[in-house]
């Protein structure tokens, strides 16, 4: 098993009344065509199978958002997507979008043994995201360390 630096700076807990509450810190998704990383953060409570994912986008140009589809085996596309906000930071747009799923999607997406792709389609055609091979096994073995956690914190359901 590879270690990425200390597991207990990736990520915070809280305790709730009804179970435990991860929050994934911020971390990058690469770019696949040359623009700045996405960043990503990723919060979930251990009582219910819906986790949110926040990320910021960095483009040009202002962006209108139609879906956002991770590609690995399948195709898990996403089209209810709230927008936090659109702000300018030196030569890109700081989009602030979260997306809503099932905790079992983002398992099958560390858990697979290629790295998936994030795909957001837009007006300005499709922007692509993910790992080399080499960042693959780096983040997808922090990320199984922190699932592990998660899966023994789970009640039965």
């Amino acid at each position: 098993m590879l270690f990425a630096g200390k597991i207990e700076d990736r990520y915070v807990t809280q305790q709730l009344s009804d179970g435990m509450l991860f929050f994934i810190k911020p971390y990058e998704l690469p770019s696949m065509q040359k623009l700045p990383a996405a960043q990503l953060d990723v919060t979930y409570g251990v009582q219910f199978d819906t986790l949110t994912l926040n990320m910021s986008v960095y483009y040009p140009e202002i962006l209108a958002i139609d879906s956002i589809h991770f590609v690995s085996r399948q195709t898990l596309p996403i089209r209810n997507i709230e927008t936090f906000f659109i702000d300018k930071s030196k030569k890109n747009y700081i989009h602030r979008y979260s997306i809503h799923f099932p905790y079992s999607e983002l398992e099958k997406m560390y858990r697979a043994d290629t790295p998936f792709k994030m795909i957001l389609f837009t007006d300005k055609g499709q922007l692509a995201y993910g790992y080399s091979i080499s960042g693959w096994l780096k983040e997808a073995d922090w990320m199984r360390q922190i699932m592990f956690l998660i899966r023994h914190n789970r009640k039965e359901q």
